[in-house]
C-alpha cells in the first residue's frame, strides 16, 4: 500500500511507556521531523501568505488603474463623437442658409 504516514505526523504515538515500569512518558509527538513543521517552514508559510495578498493587491490596483483609463478614453471618445455631430449640424444649418451653393456643390460632385 502507499506509505502515507508521514503525511500526518507518522506513526500514532501515545505517551503510555512500552514496558509497565514508571519510565519515561515518551512525548506525546516528536520534535519537527525533516521539512515539514518547525520554525523555518512557519515563517515560510506566512511569508508565503504576505507575498499573495501583496501580489492581489498589486493585481487588484493594476485592474483598477486600467479600467479607469479605458473609461476614460471612452469618455473622451464620446466627446469628440460629440463635437463632430455639432459640427456636422453647424455645417448643415450654414448649407441650409445658402440653398444655391448647396445645390449648385451637388450638382458639381
Amino acid at each position: 500500500r502507499v506509505d502515507n504516514r508521514w503525511r500526518n505526523g507518522g506513526p500514532r504515538r501515545d505517551n503510555t511507556p512500552r514496558v509497565g515500569m514508571d519510565g519515561v512518558l515518551y512525548p506525546p509527538v516528536a520534535p519537527p521531523f525533516g521539512r515539514r513543521g518547525g520554525v523555518v517552514s512557519q515563517r515560510r508559510k506566512e511569508q508565503n501568505r504576505l507575498a499573495q495578498r501583496r501580489f492581489r493587491e498589486k493585481q487588484r490596483e493594476k485592474a483598477l488603474l486600467a479600467r479607469r483609463q479605458l473609461e476614460e478614453r471612452v469618455m473622451a471618445d464620446d466627446e469628440e463623437d460629440e463635437s463632430l455631430k455639432r459640427q456636422l449640424a453647424q455645417a448643415e444649418g450654414e448649407l441650409e442658409g445658402v440653398p444655391e451653393a448647396g445645390e449648385a456643390g451637388e450638382a458639381a460632385a
